[in-house]
């Protein structure tokens, strides 16, 4: 796990987040619900990948909940695949 690239992205998505504060209620839950992984990834505390269910906030996307914050839609996209692992096993196709 790159710690580099994943305290960047998460350090992204936060940025992002904070931007829209207060636009938006369910970006502000979103912001919330990421808030304790977002810190640990920037401290450089997630050294494996963490389960894709326990990463929070990909049902609203799901749902169409963020389609209008499409920069909020690429940067948890970004972290989740960091975090979870999945961009190493997407290289690998």
């Amino acid at each position: 796990m790159d710690q580099t690239k994943l305290q960047g992205t998460a350090a992204e998505l936060r940025r992002v987040l904070m931007l829209h504060a207060g636009e938006d209620h369910a970006v502000d839950v979103l912001h919330e619900m990421l808030r304790p992984m977002l810190a640990s990834a920037e401290a450089g505390e997630i050294t494996c990948p963490v389960p894709w269910v326990d990463v929070p906030g990909d049902r609203p996307f799901l749902e169409g909940d963020y389609a209008e914050f499409p920069d909020v839609e690429d940067a948890y996209s970004r972290f989740k695949l960091l975090v979870t692992g999945s961009e190493d096993l997407m290289r690998k196709r």
